[in-house]
């Protein structure tokens, strides 16, 4: 299988702007390749998250009255364990 994006596609580059909108706030980290330590830029990339639960919650009801769907009012987490193909 073979995704393919369109740039053109409406329906596309509206969720890409609604995850954006989610993370509206979330510091970018910047590599910095000037540093002597190169081998910190080539390691594991940690997924970091440094909104709290109130913004993202306000995020994400942002994003949800601007496509139409009735606001959440709190987040819901998975707390199992969800087996992924290896």
């Amino acid at each position: 299988m073979r995704f393919h994006f369109d740039g053109n596609q409406l329906f596309q580059i509206k969720a890409i702007e609604s995850i954006a909108d989610l993370l509206r706030g979330q510091p970018r980290t910047i590599a910095d390749f000037a540093s002597p330590d190169v081998g910190s830029l080539f390691g594991p990339v940690r997924n970091r998250l440094d909104l709290d639960e109130t913004q993202l919650v306000e995020n994400l009801q942002a994003v949800q009255r601007r496509n139409g769907i009735t606001p959440d009012t709190s987040l819901q987490a998975i707390d199992e364990t969800i087996q992924t193909a290896i």
